[in-house]
């Protein structure tokens, strides 16, 4: 028969599964801090950790946010991959930004015709993909009377028909599908440029033109090689410019920078997708 103290010691003890770390006064009494075991994982030659029969991915559950589990579904169902099967290092890697901007002083700028190089490299085609807003839950769904952008749920289809899209524009321009992408824009300093300005529109133009030529060399500048993706948003930069026709025009000067074999803008994305030759 058990005597008292021996009672009172067992009952002291942590169930199964737990430990005792430390003790706690609760109502001026003393009692044994509980805590979860923390059941140590294998790791196998391949990288994966284990814990009896189930297999624990890197990449996977509580290692993924609820963000990067839904970014990495959309973009497995499109079939982009990221730097590992399982892997969030490129979800989690930051994109490095390059601009030939340097002023700080808008004023500066004032009635300015210049073009700046805006190049963002990301490390995956999924993480330029989340991006460039490719994957997005929520879309434009009109204005309200006072102007303002509406905006409704997006199902999750429309997020992996615009990734299709993007990769069959990398498998055709002879892109990388797993390596780098950088994203071009152009863009002049200043918008306050009068409609009636011809001298100052024309210049603008010569220096988008100029813009284009000099963009291969501010690409190497921004660390992208030699058959790394790239991708741009081909828009009118003139003020009161036809949009299509501005478009047009832009895309046509793009397809010079992108590759012999740039894909045409794309309905889906809005984006023309070339390699770095």
């Amino acid at each position: 028969m058990k005597t008292y103290q021996e009672f009172i010691a067992e009952a002291k003890k942590c169930w199964p599964g737990y430990k005792k770390k430390g003790t706690k006064k609760l109502f001026g009494k003393t009692y044994n801090n509980c805590v979860k075991e923390d059941i140590e994982l294998e790791e196998s030659s391949t990288g994966e950790k284990s814990r009896g029969r189930a297999t624990l991915a890197r990449g996977r559950g509580a290692d993924m946010t609820r963000q990067e589990r839904t970014t990495a579904a959309i973009a497995k169902k499109a079939g982009l991959r990221g730097t590992g099967k399982y892997s969030t290092k490129d979800l989690r890697t930051r994109a490095r930004d390059y601009t030939t901007y340097d002023s700080e002083d808008t004023d500066d700028d004032y009635g300015s015709t210049e073009q700046d190089h805006f190049i963002r490299t990301y490390s995956s085609a999924r993480r330029a993909a989340k991006g460039e807003r490719l994957i997005s839950k929520m879309k434009s769904a009109g204005r309200t009377p006072s102007g303002m952008t509406k905006l409704k749920t997006a199902t999750s289809s429309e997020s992996v028909r615009r990734e299709k899209d993007l990769k069959k524009q990398m498998t055709k321009s002879g892109a990388s599908k797993t390596g780098r992408v950088h994203t071009v824009d152009i863009m002049h300093r200043d918008s306050d440029v009068g409609k009636g300005d011809r001298n100052q529109q024309m210049e603008r133009g010569r220096n988008f033109i100029q813009a284009i030529k000099d963009t291969p060399k501010h690409l190497e500048k921004a660390g992208a090689k030699k058959g790394d993706t790239v991708i741009g948003k081909p828009t009118a930069v003139m003020p009161g410019e036809d949009k299509k026709t501005g478009e047009a025009k832009r895309a046509k000067l793009y397809g010079k920078i992108f590759g012999k074999r740039s894909s045409k803008k794309s309905n889906k994305t809005g984006l023309m997708v070339g390699k770095v030759d």
